[in-house]
């Protein structure tokens, strides 16, 4: 009989995330529960009835022997299930097939282990979750259904492959090959493709290691996969606007890539990737604590903003968007034309006109309208988008409801209708109340061209 249990335990273990499994576990437990139950009466035992009837089957026994069945079936379904993520946590899914009981100990030891130490070392504790797959769902993974299992997981990151020895080049070596996804909000397609791309080109799909080097193999293949699957998580994170989190990733792994050997092409690449991937990630959250700012008046968003700002500066001191914002920052924070005007003059590359927008509202405000003006007709030939525009707009009526004796803002907003919106009738407006305002010896030439564009509106109209 003993024997008889040992081969069925072991059939048990053998098919335990299989319907049989559960099958041959409920066979074993209902052979126990039905010989205690035969030897023992239960319902003496639990004083339900007076007299002891043992070596034989009660009917209170029989109606209580199903509810062991229901136990042992929901516990196994408990236990067998599709390992899941923490909630609020960013799932991480390893999926990874094995040959043998060696590979499985070593990819435990040398690759998973590691890996969850070293993804958790530095960040913020709990954002990151491991969900280890058992080979029995490994085994179902593929490229082609990482969506599926990551839904099923609720997970955001999965990586699979398989892991063999065999022998290449007359010595023994570890073959490891790996897939990775990313599940995030819904994105444009060629954005999405553009990150497919991104992630094959950087993730380590392939990598071989002998046998007797297996240690250093390993160490260097964790490494890597951290490196790109923190770099990965980060790109996603800013794709789903989650900015401080994107900046936080990023961040920690420029950190980390400074001590690595930089003569590595690979790592090379991914240190470019990763800077500016920083940067866009600080300044979107810049920019977002900018718009709040604008609604809330909050001064201490200023300070988040100067901030992010100081990091990109120590990244990248010329880029284009820093700048302008860095601009806004000095004039919002101490109206301080100069060093505002100063910062947009440093700028080098100029992929559109939006800084000329930016230095000819400074003028404006300073009161050189001279500048102003030839500031405004360069930016109107040049290329814009139509966001900055609007929000050029807002952002001077803004400064002339908290300014009204700037009112020579007035022209500025009503150039901006008349030649870059075609809005005749906002820009008749505007001009009117630069007319109606001030002396009229102030802005003289600005105000005869006040005069002439009313009149130009007036023939269109």
């Amino acid at each position: 009989m003993g024997k008889l249990f040992e081969e069925l335990i072991l059939l048990i273990k053998k098919n335990w995330y299989r319907p049989v499994g559960c099958i041959l576990l409920s066979l074993l437990v209902l052979i126990v529960v039905y010989s205690f139950l035969y030897h023992y009466d239960v319902t003496y035992i639990f004083n339900i009835t007076q007299a002891e009837v043992k070596n034989k089957f009660t009917r209170g026994e029989i109606i209580i022997s199903p509810l062991a069945l229901f136990i042992v079936i929901t516990v196994w379904r408990f236990l067998t299930s599709i390992p899941k993520s923490k909630k609020d946590t960013v799932g991480i899914i390893i999926a990874i097939l094995t040959e043998n009981e060696k590979e499985k100990i070593l990819l435990r030891n040398d690759f998973i282990k590691t890996f969850r130490e070293k993804i958790d070392l530095g960040n913020i504790p709990g954002n990151f979750h491991m969900v280890e797959y058992p080979e029995f769902y490994a085994a179902q993974v593929s490229i082609n259904n990482h969506t599926k299992f990551l839904e099923k997981s609720k997970a955001h990151f999965i990586i699979s492959g398989s892991l063999k020895e065999r022998q290449w080049k007359g010595k023994d070596h570890y073959f490891l090959k790996l897939d990775v996804t990313v599940r995030h909000a819904p994105i444009p397609l060629k954005i999405s493709q553009q990150f497919a791309k991104e992630m094959g080109e950087l993730f380590p799909r392939r990598i071989t290691f002998g046998v007797d080097d297996e240690f250093a193999g390993f160490e260097i293949t964790t490494d890597w996969a951290i490196f790109v699957t923190e770099y990965i998580i980060g790109v996603a994170a800013c794709m789903t606007a989650d900015f401080g989190f994107s900046s936080t990733l990023h961040s920690k792994l420029h950190d980390e890539l400074k001590g690595i050997n930089a003569t590595l092409p690979a790592i090379r690449i991914l240190k470019e990737k990763n800077k500016r991937r920083l940067v866009i990630a600080l300044q979107l959250g810049a920019s977002l604590a900018y718009y709040k700012y604008r609604q809330t008046n909050d001064n201490k968003l200023l300070n988040d903003i100067e901030d992010k700002l100081e990091i990109i500066r120590s990244i990248d001191p010329n880029d284009y968007n820093a700048n302008i914002l860095r601009a806004i920052l000095y004039f919002l924070r101490d109206r301080d034309i100069d060093t505002a005007l100063k910062e947009l003059k440093r700028i080098t590359y100029k992929p559109d006109s939006t800084w000329l927008y930016s230095v000819a509202f400074l003028y404006a405000y300073k009161g050189n309208m001279d500048k102003a003006l030839k500031a405004y007709k360069k930016a109107k030939r040049g290329i814009i988008g139509e966001h900055v525009i609007v929000e050029t707009e807002e952002f001077i009526y803004d400064i002339i409801a908290l300014e009204p004796v700037k009112y020579q803002l007035w022209f500025c907003v009503g150039f901006i209708n008349y030649f870059v919106k075609e809005d005749l009738q906002l820009a008749k407006q505007c001009f009117e109340k630069f007319l109606a305002s001030g002396g009229e010896n102030i802005f003289s030439e600005e105000r005869r061209l006040a005069k002439e564009y009313l009149k130009q509106i007036s023939i269109v109209q």
